[in-house]
């Protein structure tokens, strides 16, 4: 054996190991930054007033809480380019937490010539941070849409429905056809 064989098995199998899941980031929120009892660049769009606030989701993190059904809040992101050579499949990737019943749906509005679309996710997450892991939703296009290509992501709304309250702590997008680590 050569001697920079070991080292590059040790690489190949930390990269067979890796999750195979990840892909190409093209957006992320960690959720931080504080800005007024919310997360910074976030806006509630439906659900009682004060109903989404920023809160420590774990030690020395922190995230939003979507509390009673119907909440929403949105984040514009303007113009966020995207690869040219990106595929038309997307996914979410999102570390949270829901209360029994309860269940989060992502939107993004994607821009594909001429025009725009939205793509959709939802899940039931656990309900205690134990053990919560990177769950990955895929955003599936509708058969009108199966073959557009996008080249912009717009907006973002993380979406509520059901009793008590989902706590997210991080959301990345992500086509899903180029892995990487993220």
């Amino acid at each position: 054996m050569r001697a920079g064989a070991p080292i590059l098995l040790a690489l190949m199998a930390c990269i067979a190991g890796c999750n195979d899941r990840s892909s190409l980031a093209l957006w992320r929120d960690d959720f931080e930054t504080e800005c007024g009892g919310a997360p910074c660049g976030w806006t509630q769009i439906a659900g009682p007033s004060g109903a989404a606030t920023w809160v420590e989701t774990l030690p020395s993190e922190h995230g939003v809480r979507l509390q009673g059904a119907g909440v929403a809040i949105a984040r514009m992101t303007p113009d966020h380019t995207v690869p040219l050579d990106t595929a038309h499949s997307m996914e979410a990737h999102v570390v949270a937490r829901c209360d029994a019943g309860a269940q989060l749906t992502i939107i993004v509005t994607l821009r594909t010539a001429p025009t725009t679309i939205d793509v959709s996710g939802s899940a039931a997450f656990p309900p205690s941070w134990d053990g919560t892991r990177m769950m990955p939703l895929t955003l599936s296009l509708d058969a009108t849409h199966a073959d557009a290509q996008f080249d912009a992501i717009l907006g973002v709304i993380l979406h509520k429905e059901g009793p008590g309250a989902c706590e997210v702590d991080y959301v990345s997008l992500a086509d899903s056809t180029t892995h990487f680590f993220e």
